[in-house]
């Protein structure tokens, strides 16, 4: 973004030229916006909207090329998205497909090739609009296979049919499964169903697979009540080459609902859940078997009379989606539930008492007030719910669950959760306490957990997300935050007459340097550092400024190198290439090996801890809380390995 505005300069005023630059990748919008002034005249707001998103001044070179009797609005849907070097597909795609749009029914007598102030009819004007979509990267991945397809369709389809079927079109391949597609569905198939039923298809075997399953169930031949063509194109989308979903289809049997109440388990869109492709990976043989175990699960609830069991329709696909459905209605009958829901499944299923949700029971900062603050301490209370909306109770004093705080890396204001962000619940509340959050505004929070294997290793299972909600966050007004200043950390640099020895000497400080090019910053930001004690002195003769802080100050305002509880134990402690090393020997790491990866880990603790020890930041209680929750989990990280070791060790010593 700072590239881009730097780029910018000159093209407008702050707020347009800050506007065009948010979020950008490099100085593309810029170039952009500058190459489009000869292109786009007097109209600041077109030039604008076709810059935005750029990478690259393609866009803006792809509007001058673009046709003359384009219209502006339409240069610029045409360009818009344009990525690099492929600044001439758009029109070449116009280009190929105004004489091949004649050959097709019901093509427009004018479209392409006339200026739109010229008297179109409507039905004109939205040909001559989907064509240009069809072209532009904005709704095609590739303008030129969009091209090809145009022009290699059949002349007896409608020539808007065929430009929304070829919008989009990735390769030749695709084109070709899309014409076999058409080919091959009878006659009443029109184009958009065709397209929602082979849009996604990959090889030959799979279209005819697709369409063999489609016109089955449309026609009635198998399944009563029929399929509309819409039902029955969602469903054999899914279909592959193998014929996994007509598995599922052809072993219900309605038969079996006939003298029972059980019917309405028949309905397209319950067959439609219960039938469709997972896209799974296992073996084609698996597959089918489960397939055809799903479909007999269907078979086998509607068999039951509605005296005995009356479903919640999103319980088949569920259910049947199961390892052993049977035993779970086993289940359901010993359990006396008639009236199955949802719910009902899980517990059979389980047999156990799950975290389900958390309800939020109270947020207040550390002066009581409701509101929190940037910079301030706060808490936030829990109820965690099982799966039936019931409160909680973990087992103690080992809980089986570990919950986790965390905030959207990607907010807009770069703020950072700081403090201690892991916690077990007690008696079903759960509680954050000691929490600040950096920068003032809105902010995703994110409640998230891990439930702990039941073994002798304790290991823990793979990290979930529970519930996230918006938290809003107040400035401080009795505290100046630091957030015009954050360039200190993202743009200062070491100066490159500087000698390394002497700053690796400094550690844990660091020293860094900002150009004159930022002197009104400089001069703004001086002050304002050294009340968040990070020492700087600008040259009031040059406008250069010299940073000096505490190694871990970045990483506390940026989150860049801070720990978080996100991270792995490996990653906390910046030993990730040790993980690696450990998790590639399989099992045949030495013992001298584990010794020396010992002493790395130890070696990096110390560093680590030499970084964030509370003490060693007495005096700095601004960063207090943030200083508390990364020692704790550097700790922790160094503990967890530690355990791991000693582990591998002892099995090593067994064998």
């Amino acid at each position: 973004p700072a590239d881009c505005f730097l780029e910018s300069k000159g093209l407008g005023s702050v707020r347009e030229r800050m506007d065009l630059c948010i979020g950008a990748p490099n100085a593309g919008p810029a170039q952009c916006l500058r190459r489009s002034l000869g292109v786009i005249k007097n109209d600041a707001d077109g030039r604008l909207a076709l810059c935005l998103t750029a990478d690259s001044e393609d866009p803006a070179l792809c509007a001058a090329s673009a046709p003359q009797y384009l219209s502006v609005s339409e240069k610029i849907e045409l360009c818009s998205f344009c990525p690099p070097f492929k600044r001439n597909d758009p029109s070449a795609c116009l280009q190929a497909v105004q004489p091949a749009a004649k050959r097709l029914k019901n093509a427009p007598k004018k479209g392409l090739g006339y200026f739109i102030d010229n008297l179109l009819l409507a039905s004109e004007r939205e040909s001559r609009q989907l064509l240009i979509s069809m072209c532009s990267f904005g709704f095609s991945q590739s303008p030129i296979a969009a091209a090809e397809c145009f022009k290699s369709s059949p002349s007896n389809i409608l020539h808007d049919d065929v430009a929304r079927m070829c919008t989009n079109i990735s390769s030749v391949d695709v084109i070709e499964h899309m014409q076999l597609c058409h080919r091959i569905l009878p006659k009443d198939w029109t184009t958009e169903e065709s397209i929602q039923l082979c849009e996604s298809t990959k090889s030959r075997p799979q279209v005819e697979a697709v369409v063999k399953c489609a016109v089955e169930l449309s026609g009635g031949k198998i399944l009563h009540p029929r399929f509309t063509r819409q039902e029955a194109a969602e469903l054999c989308k899914s279909e592959t080459s193998e014929g996994i979903v007509w598995s599922c289809i052809s072993s219900i049997n309605l038969a079996v609902a006939k003298s029972f109440s059980g019917s309405y388990l028949l309905l397209p869109e319950v067959i439609s859940e219960v039938c469709r492709s997972s896209g799974s990976e296992t073996a084609i043989n698996t597959q089918q078997k489960l397939a055809e175990q799903r479909g007999k699960c269907l078979n086998k609830m509607a068999a039951y009379s509605s005296s005995t069991f009356l479903f919640d329709l999103k319980v088949p696909s569920m259910l049947c989606s199961l390892s052993d459905p049977n035993a779970v209605l086993v289940c359901l009958q010993k359990s006396h539930v008639r009236m199955v829901s949802i719910e009902d499944v899980q517990v059979c299923a389980s047999q156990k008492v799950l975290v389900g949700d958390v309800r939020v029971i109270r947020i207040r900062s550390e002066d009581n007030d409701i509101h929190l603050s940037a910079g301030r301490r706060f808490l936030i209370d829990f109820e965690v719910l099982d799966q039936w909306g019931h409160r909680f109770i973990d087992s103690m004093p080992n809980p089986e669950y570990m919950f986790f705080a965390s905030i959207n890396s990607n907010n807009a204001q770069s703020a950072v959760l700081w403090g201690v962000r892991s916690n077990s619940s007690f008696n079903g509340v759960l509680q954050f306490s000691s929490l600040a959050i950096s920068q003032p505004g809105n902010v995703e929070f994110k409640v998230s957990f891990v439930q702990y294997k039941n073994d002798n290793e304790r290991s823990i299972s793979k990290k979930t997300a529970l519930q996230v909600f918006q938290v809003s966050v107040r400035e401080d007004e009795k505290v100046v935050s630091l957030s015009p200043c954050m360039y200190v950390f993202k743009q200062a640099f070491c100066p490159i007459d500087s000698i390394e020895a002497n700053w690796i000497a400094d550690f844990p400080r660091i020293r860094s340097y900002s150009p004159a090019l930022n002197y009104l910053s400089n001069i703004n930001c001086a002050v304002l550092l050294q009340q968040w004690h990070i020492d700087a002195w600008v040259n009031s003769g040059s406008g250069d400024m010299w940073i000096e802080y505490r190694m871990g100050v970045d990483s506390i305002w940026t989150g860049l190198g801070l720990p978080r509880v996100e991270m792995s134990v490996w990653d906390r402690l910046e030993l990730s290439s040790s993980y690696e090393k450990l998790t590639a020997a399989s099992g045949s790491i030495s013992k001298s090996e584990q010794k020396a990866l010992a002493k790395v880990v130890r070696r990096a603790y110390y560093r680590k801890s030499l970084q964030w020890h509370p003490d060693r930041w007495a005096g700095l209680s601004e960063y207090a809380v943030a200083v508390q929750g990364a020692f704790e989990l550097v700790n922790e990280a160094y503990e967890t390995i530690s355990n791991m070791l000693r582990i591998e060790n002892k099995r090593v010593l067994s064998l």
